[in-house]
């Protein structure tokens, strides 16, 4: 070795692409970075592409599992706060509304129509359970007095029927629709001219 020369060490031979992503999967994992806000971050497709599965040993596939489970939780969670957001106000909603003249005759024409095309029955509201005061309880098990448990519009449009449509022999019959969750979803009121 002469004066001008100087000695460099050996240089280390860098992990390759395969044996750096393991590395980062399992510190993710040892770290509990999965369980962050965003949920766990899957490699991309070129990298997954390039990485042996079955280094990840079966810890690492129940760790994906588990975080598929939790990201299908999260986003019906999501969607379940997002329903009840919705029910809350359009209850808001229908306690304020009213149904005026231009309204209800709207109603019976369209009701007229259906009639027209051989419907028997009519759905003149769908509205949220919650807006009975039993949250549709009643409408649920067909009890006599489910009139009573009626609010803002679906009440204007049951008084509406008993005075101008009944005396007709138009009937109102209200069904539960859906039962998200297992509870009462929407209600709706149904004008029937059936025989």
């Amino acid at each position: 070795m002469t004066a001008n020369q100087t000695h460099t060490p050996e240089k280390q031979k860098e992990p390759g692409f395969i044996e750096r992503s393991i590395n980062e999967l399992e510190d993710h994992f040892e770290r509990g970075e999965h369980r962050e806000h965003t949920g766990y971050e899957r490699p991309g497709i070129e990298e997954a592409e390039k990485i042996e599965p079955t280094k990840l040993g079966a810890e690492g596939f129940r760790h994906l599992v588990e975080e598929h489970d939790q990201d299908k939780e999260e986003q019906r969670e999501k969607q379940r706060e997002a329903a009840a957001k919705r029910r809350k106000e359009r209850v808001e909603e229908l306690e304020e509304q009213h149904v005026d003249n231009g309204r209800w005759q709207e109603l019976m024409r369209r009701a007229f129509e259906a009639a027209k095309a051989g419907e028997t029955e009519f759905e003149l509201l769908r509205f949220p359970s919650q807006l009975c005061s039993d949250s549709g309880r009643a409408i649920n098990i067909s009890e006599k007095g489910w009139p009573e448990t009626l609010r803002g519009e679906a009440r204007e449009l049951h008084d509406r029927w008993k005075e101008d449509l009944k005396p007709q022999g138009f009937r109102l019959t209200a069904k539960i629709l859906d039962f998200p969750d297992g509870f009462p979803g929407d209600a709706g009121l149904f004008l029937s001219w059936g025989g």
